[in-house]
């Protein structure tokens, strides 16, 4: 991968050349190029403004973070044991600067392959579920809503959050796994956690889940495919979830950028739980949304299609506002096989959406 200003080119290794992957290389557009961020880069870089915007001028924000299993994107996003996340700046910031202008509420849960709901704000809740509306879409029910007034309020909801994540992704949260058996053939965990600051004009309107604005953090699942994907009866399903969580995510953004919000809600029930904050919660002015990949693989699938007019994430019209570098010497050691799972990879590049 090589950087030049905002144009980043990517060139396949020739080993998957040889195996003739459908790209060989690729060059597109970011609006912003990090090499090896923090949480402290990213909010300055692409956060700083969130919370005035969405005081001042009623302005949601969306932000989607993905990448392999060995990139610390949630630790980035929601923070860890080295520190606090860009998310929990934005959210403490933002508690700051709207003090007393209304009701405010933190919900953090996962999306899995099960209809349950963990709840990261309370682990011993398991009555989390979506209910439909025809009106605003479906919306998450019965899981924790903690009210926060103080930004000292938010950060404890944010450690009881970190120490709950922590303990649902142990097995894909370590960069580089204790075992080689285990880096030869590391977990993979496809589940999605979402994050969102609720504000409410007042009392009536929470209790009836009557939101006004919205800032929302998500966590895409892992980029890779699962180590048994063919083999696997349950592997293949979940992998092909979370790719259509990302196509759908993309499309949001597409849509946005190009002023055309056509969001395919009904491709994944990510898109379709995001409803309200992008279309119908009553005070929202405009939109800001950010999509934060984080190295990755050529075996992945990246090269998705997302709408016709915009046929692959990678493009000269990428909608993504930020990329990360990969650094080689964090890069798992593993080898790169010949593709003889092409097939697989082919469908699952065959999930896009119509637009």
């Amino acid at each position: 991968m090589r950087v030049d200003g905002n144009t980043v080119q990517l060139n396949c290794p020739q080993p998957l050349r040889d195996a003739g992957f459908a790209v060989a290389e690729a060059l597109f557009d970011v609006d912003v190029a990090l090499d090896g961020p923090d949480a402290s880069t990213l909010f300055r870089k692409l956060c700083a403004t969130a919370a005035s915007n969405f005081t001042q001028e009623c302005r949601n924000m969306v932000a989607f973070s993905y990448g392999v299993r060995s990139s610390p994107k949630r630790q980035l996003m929601y923070g860890s044991a080295a520190g606090e996340g860009y998310a929990a700046r934005v959210i403490t910031e933002f508690i700051r600067l709207g003090a007393k202008k209304g009701v405010f509420a933190l919900s953090c849960h996962v999306i899995g392959s099960t209809e349950h709901r963990a709840d990261l704000l309370d682990v011993e809740n398991e009555l989390g579920v979506i209910v439909g509306s025809v009106k605003e879409g479906p919306r998450v029910r019965m899981a924790a809503r903690i009210r926060v007034s103080l930004a000292g309020d938010a950060r404890g909801a944010m450690d009881t959050i970190v120490k709950n994540y922590e303990k649902y992704f142990f097995p894909v949260l370590c960069e580089k796994q204790l075992m080689p058996e285990l880096e030869a053939m590391p977990s993979y965990l496809p589940d999605i956690v979402v994050l969102q600051l609720y504000r409410d004009d007042g009392e009536a309107e929470f209790v009836h889940y009557m939101d006004a604005n919205s800032l929302t953090f998500v966590a895409l699942g892992d980029a890779g495919r699962p180590a048994f994907c063919g083999i696997d009866a349950t592997a293949q399903p979940h992998h092909e979830g979370a790719q259509r969580a990302l196509v759908s995510a993309v499309g949001i953004v597409s849509g946005i950028r190009r002023r055309r919000l056509r969001v395919p809600f009904g491709m994944s029930e990510l898109s379709e739980l995001l409803r309200r904050a992008y279309n119908t919660e009553k005070a929202t002015a405009t939109i800001a949304s950010l999509v934060l990949p984080r190295r990755f693989y050529w075996l992945t699938p990246f090269r998705m299609p997302c709408g016709r007019r915009n046929r692959s994430i990678v493009s000269p019209r990428l909608v993504v506002l930020a990329i990360f570098l990969a650094r080689p010497e964090l890069d798992p050691p593993q080898g790169i096989l010949p593709l003889t799972s092409g097939v697989l990879i082919r469908t699952s590049w065959s999930c896009g959406m119509n637009s």
